[in-house]
């Protein structure tokens, strides 16, 4: 997996094609000679993106390919296309899906490939922020949460965590599932049905810490760096939490720290 360069900002489409016209240069800066044998190259992360609608998915093929370090090798309009698209070589590292098309769900979408190709990563792209659609993509299989109204401020961001082995949701849905979990009845949550809201007496101190790191999209890596333990270590706490909580998977965790530690929102990843 090829390392990404920091965040260079995010462009909107509109200054995208801006940029375009009148790209900035330092005419007062002397030319350097390139440097003689072989150029090392970067090779870019492939991406496709699948949108009903034509002309949001040529503006995000472009928003996409603007950052430099991605590459989108495919559009699909439906699912079908989709299909087609993942049989064929190589593999995209990431898929961005709409969660409405047409008749189709973007649901069903991310089942196919969390199934059939589980080394992609798919990151939903929608203007519906349901609390219901969110837990649904997470539960199908889903990596990365986008806002189209925030997508050309935040799509990089959430690209470069799932690639990461991150989980994503954008700030503005943030805001809005925390905005539900506070305030809607507990029969309308998502966190698991299973009391879990008491099941954090049975908690070590250790495994809390470990779900509050979890949450706030850390790997096990970066939390066996911040504990001073080793990766395995953390491995086996996730595994006793999930099954003293009956959580079967990271956005179940998530989901259940959100409700039981208010305090503690889904960050995104610091590049």
């Amino acid at each position: 997996m090829n390392t990404l360069p920091p965040n260079h900002g995010a462009l909107s489409i509109a200054s995208l094609l801006g940029n375009a016209k009148n790209p900035t240069s330092n005419s007062n800066k002397p030319t350097r000679k390139p440097r003689k044998g072989k150029a090392k190259t970067q090779l870019k992360l492939r991406v496709v993106l699948v949108d009903d609608h034509k002309i949001v998915a040529n503006g995000l093929r472009l928003l996409v390919n603007s950052y430099g370090v991605f590459d989108v090798i495919g559009v699909a309009y439906n699912l079908t296309d989709m299909r087609r698209i993942l049989e064929q070589q190589p593999l995209p590292d990431v898929i961005i899906i709409d969660m409405h098309l047409g008749n189709e769900s973007g649901i069903d979408g991310v089942k196919y490939i969390s199934q059939n190709y589980p080394s992609v990563k798919a990151i939903a792209l929608t203007a519906d922020e349901n609390h219901h659609l969110v837990r649904d993509f997470m539960d199908a299989g889903g990596h990365g949460f986008v806002a189209k109204a925030v997508a050309d401020l935040e799509m990089y961001s959430a690209i470069t965590a799932v690639v990461n082995g991150e989980y994503y949701v954008c700030a503005h849905t943030q805001d809005r599932l925390m905005n539900n979990f506070l305030y809607s009845s507990p029969q309308h949550t998502a966190v698991p049905q299973k009391s879990n809201i008491h099941l954090s007496d049975e908690l070590t101190q250790r495994e809390t810490e470990i779900i509050k790191l979890i949450a706030m999209g850390k790997t096990s890596a970066v939390i066996s760096k911040e504990l001073f333990i080793s990766t395995r270590t953390v491995e086996t706490h996730r595994k006793n939490i999930m099954s003293k909580l009956n959580i079967h998977n990271a956005a179940g965790i998530i989901r259940y720290a959100l409700k039981t530690f208010p305090e503690v929102e889904v960050q995104k990843t610091e590049l």
